[in-house]
């Protein structure tokens, strides 16, 4: 039994990633590779209902083989515009403490080299007097 589920759930992890990879080229506006997506989607659907039955009628793991795909994928965020980058700053801790200072205020400049011909430029706020502006208080 340990086969079943084992097949079981790399099954349902291939049908999770069919559809979250059919969701994400279909809003990218993309429908022909996401028919594709939703094409194996529906195999791996069809492949898990067949596992499931033969287990409960108590029947031994068909036979089966791995096969390896590999899928090229461009992460994109469709809800930021193309003219527009989101940075996100997570944490900074044990931040190492200049000789002669007790503490520091600390922030992040952000330097973005494109268009060549213009560099970008933002800085986060500051939290002062901090070595860990991450770590909640």
């Amino acid at each position: 039994m340990a086969a079943y589920a084992r097949l079981e759930e790399q099954l349902k992890a291939q049908i999770e990633a069919c559809n979250a990879a059919k969701l994400q080229v279909y809003a990218a506006g993309d429908k022909e590779t996401a028919a594709q997506y939703l094409k194996e989607q529906k195999t791996f659907t069809q492949d898990l209902e067949l596992l499931q039955h033969r287990r409960l009628q108590g029947l031994p793991v068909p036979l089966y083989n791995y096969m390896e795909k590999t899928y090229t994928r461009t992460v994109s965020h469709t809800d930021i515009p193309t003219d527009q980058l989101e940075l996100s700053v997570m944490r900074a801790f044990k931040l190492p403490l200049p000789s002669g200072y007790k503490t520091l205020d600390t922030y992040v400049t952000l330097e973005v080299p494109y268009p060549s011909d213009q560099v970008h430029t933002a800085q986060t706020s500051t939290v002062k007097q901090s070595l860990d502006p991450g770590t909640p208080r």
